[in-house]
């Protein structure tokens, strides 16, 4: 692939992974986890030795997502605790309705949710205290899904 002039369109392609087969299987498989807790904290440059989960290049400087317990030892302080949540189900970058579907689920109930995609899986950010209610949103809703999949499949 040539890189594309400056200003030029440019006409992605993703091929589906064969794991992904319809929004509704993909929902039916998202085995969501809480994977720890998370600051955001904004800086000018990353401290030698701190290995952020993401880094975000902002015209007013760098949005780190970092893990509570390395943003207190470096003392970078927040006052807002996220949760780390992420669907198990492996997505895929050109996959459509996942993410709106999940964040959607969790703004239904006045929860803020702050997502991250990366390439194999999204991750969502939501206040630590609420974890546990996502997690339960997100398994009823894999229930669902997973009554939506079967019953296509009995009528195939």
């Amino acid at each position: 692939m040539r890189r594309p002039e400056a200003g030029a369109a440019v006409e992605l392609d993703f091929p589906a992974m064969e794991s992904l087969h319809s929004l509704d299987e993909t929902l039916a498989a998202l085995d969501a986890q809480v994977e720890g807790n998370y600051v955001f904290v904004s800086t000018d440059t990353v401290p030698p030795g701190l290995e952020p989960f993401a880094v975000i290049r902002e015209a007013e400087g760098l949005t780190l997502i970092v893990k509570a317990a390395d943003a207190f030892e470096y003392g970078m302080a927040s006052d807002k605790l996220f949760a780390r949540i992420t669907p198990c189900a492996v997505t895929d970058l050109g996959a459509v309705g996942l993410t709106a579907t999940i964040s959607q689920t969790i703004a239904s109930r006045g929860i803020a949710c702050n997502v991250v995609a990366g390439f194999h899986h999204d991750h969502f950010f939501v206040p630590a205290n609420k974890a546990q209610e996502v997690v339960g949103m997100l398994a009823s809703l894999s229930e669902q899904a997973r009554g939506w999949v079967e019953g296509k499949s009995a009528n195939a």
